[in-house]
């Protein structure tokens, strides 16, 4: 797990995991007044103050927020860690946190673990602001926005009632030794969310205390769309001293004086024996109707087709009409956009970008191409979106290798380097038609030709790295009011390479400059003319984390 938030030379930093030229592409430092919050204690209450990050630094080519702090590491490290006292003490001191937090109505966001910084002597405990912490984990993938976020965080949930749920969380690795919801990608746990995919604490722990167990459960169980029951459940009181009993503590949240804790003694008015009976059948039950579930979802639209054909039919028009008016247009762009535009659909196997900024016979026949391609690697991949194919600069800034690759690198128009990450606006946009280009009055007929260069690099349906070398001459027709693509004619050169020899020069490159992606790139190009540029890692790593912004 990477510890993105650190203290050293009497400053607290932390990664943004964005490369110099992506911080200042996102206009990142627009957001440092982002604001989270710095939580003393005195006299056994927490008081909150609003805490800024107030500097940037550059180190290894990533930027870090910096702000004056104090020694101590982040609660992500206590849960990971070996010291099982510390880590209960840890995990039920944020509770009481977050706990005061709301009687004193301080607008907390609920962050993860990983941004949660305790002090050495637990007097002190800062919560980063969220927006920067979420973004920086995006940037590194499923598995590490999972381990410092998403096993504590319900993205569904806001305020008050998001921090229940991360109270609940906290609680049940407390007591179960695990938490409700483990599974590491974004969509999975999602799925999970929807289905409340967890095994109740009270079915769950042994005797546990009633009152305790129901209120977890309850956190973890609170449904986003049932507004009246959420704000009910926030305005309830967390059972903190149970919880503490519970988990061998103090009444009052502290490690008992011999620094070890408590043996917890826990009856029931059934036998172990009968109760672990009674929760198979428990777990049983809910892995059936989970699954059931997601077989309906799955299948519910052939379930729909009979008895409600003329609703469907209303339906699908309405959905028709409405993904009409979400196609690509190219009204109101120029000659030369249009051919971004056009790249950047082949560059994601977006047929229909490709299908809707270009026009003839000849246009629609390489649309199918890719149309088909598209179609062999979703095939092939099957469900498991660990394998989906990611362009040339996404795949070497995930670092996930189980990815496939294909698309589009060193992407030239007329011998400059151009955008590849270029999307034409929407019809629904309803943009005004482009009048005049290059101070000439356009006319229906017009015609436009561009020279564009790049690399095609794909193994994505192969074993072996496919390269292609393109030389393209892009012919452009203005039609009625807007500027397609009518014919390419193109000349290539093909070569190939093993995969597994192109990886392992790859995170040879990584190891040797620290994971520094722009200083490994550098040093591929002297082996791989065909390694994506610094302007098109840096635009993938900004889609990266931008999908992960709002």
């Amino acid at each position: 797990m990477n510890t993105l938030l650190f203290f050293r030379n009497g400053k607290l930093f932390f990664n943004t995991s964005l490369s110099s030229a992506a911080f200042a592409r996102a206009r990142f430092a627009e957001h440092l007044d982002e604001k989270g919050f710095l939580s003393s204690e005195e006299n056994g209450v927490w008081k909150f103050t609003p805490f800024t990050f107030t500097e940037t630094e550059e180190e290894n080519d990533l930027i870090y927020l910096t702000a004056p702090g104090f020694d101590g590491q982040t609660l992500a490290s206590f849960v990971d860690g070996e010291d099982k006292n510390k880590a209960v003490y840890a995990m039920a001191l944020t509770v009481k946190i977050l706990e005061q937090a709301l009687i004193q109505n301080v607008k907390l966001d609920a962050v993860g673990a990983g941004g949660i910084f305790f002090s050495s002597d637990f007097k002190k405990v800062l919560f980063i602001p969220k927006l920067f912490f979420k973004t920086s984990l995006n940037v590194l993938g499923s598995r590490e926005y999972t381990l410092n976020q998403g096993l504590y965080v319900n993205p569904g949930l806001k305020g008050e009632n998001a921090i229940r749920y991360m109270q609940s969380a906290l609680s049940y690795r407390l007591l179960a030794g695990r938490f409700p919801y483990e599974a590491d990608s974004y969509e999975m746990q999602e799925e999970d969310f929807r289905d409340r995919n967890f095994i109740p604490l009270k079915n769950l722990v042994y005797g546990l205390k009633k009152t305790l167990a129901d209120f977890v459960d309850g956190g973890l169980l609170q449904n986003p769309l049932a507004k009246e029951e959420l704000k009910s459940f926030a305005a309830k009181q967390f059972p903190l001293e149970t919880l503490y009993l519970e988990c061998g503590l103090e009444q009052d949240g502290s490690i008992p004086s011999e620094g070890k804790l408590k043996d917890v003694k826990r009856h029931s008015s059934v036998s172990e024996e009968e109760f672990n009976r009674q929760r198979e059948k428990v777990i049983e039950k809910k892995q059936s109707m989970v699954d059931k579930r997601r077989w309906l979802r799955r299948h519910r639209t052939i379930l729909k087709i009979a008895a409600a054909a003329v609703l469907i039919l209303g339906v699908l028009s309405f959905t028709y009409y409405s993904s009409w008016t979400k196609k690509p247009s190219t009204k109101g762009l120029t000659s030369l956009e249009v051919v971004r535009a056009y790249y950047t659909g082949v560059n994601n196997l977006d047929s229909d970008v490709t299908k809707y900024t270009s026009d003839g016979d000849s246009m629609r026949e390489r649309d199918k191409v890719i149309s088909n391609i598209y179609a062999s690697v979703k095939q092939l991949v099957g469900m498991d979106i660990n394998r989906e194919a990611q362009t040339p600069a996404k795949w070497l800034n995930y670092n996930q290798l189980s990815f496939r690759i294909f698309g589009l690198t060193n992407f030239t128009v007329d011998g400059k380097a151009e955008e590849l990450y270029y999307y034409a606006p929407a019809r629904k946009d309803k943009k005004a038609a482009l009048l005049e280009e290059n101070g000439k009055r356009l006319s229906d007929s017009d015609k436009a030709s561009y020279r564009v260069s790049y690399y095609l690099v794909n193994n994505a349906l192969s074993p072996e790295l496919c390269i292609e070398k393109y030389l393209d001459t892009v012919s452009l027709e203005y039609k009625k009011d807007r500027w397609l693509v009518t014919k390419i004619e193109s000349v290539r050169e093909e070569s190939s390479l093993a995969t597994e020899d192109f990886v392992r020069d790859y995170q040879a490159a990584l190891k040797d400059n620290e994971d520094d992606l722009s200083k490994a790139a550098e040093a591929l190009r002297q082996k791989y003319d065909f390694i994506p540029t610094e302007a098109e890692l840096a635009q993938a790593a900004i889609l990266i984390a931008g999908s992960h912004l709002k």
